[in-house]
């Protein structure tokens, strides 16, 4: 469980040091969509699901009320 987590926050950290621009970001699976002081929230590029990290060392797939995973539709 622990070399789980390692992987998952080393990958995380990885994206999140890149300093990839959005131009750069088409090659890639994951980009960011926001950024607060204590969290950035993720899209797969492939399926348009939403996942949100922690600083404190948390990722999860964010849902919504009846449990499904947030899909990004794009911008409004």
């Amino acid at each position: 469980m622990k070399r789980t987590i390692t992987i998952t926050i080393l990958t995380l950290l990885t994206l999140t040091i890149c300093g990839c621009n959005e131009a750069e970001t088409a090659n890639h699976r994951l980009r960011t969509l926001e950024t607060g002081a204590l969290y950035t929230i993720y899209i797969d590029n492939l399926t348009g699901i939403q996942y949100l990290k922690t600083y404190q060392g948390g990722v999860c797939v964010m849902v919504d009320a009846e449990g499904k995973p947030l899909i990004w539709e794009g911008e409004k």
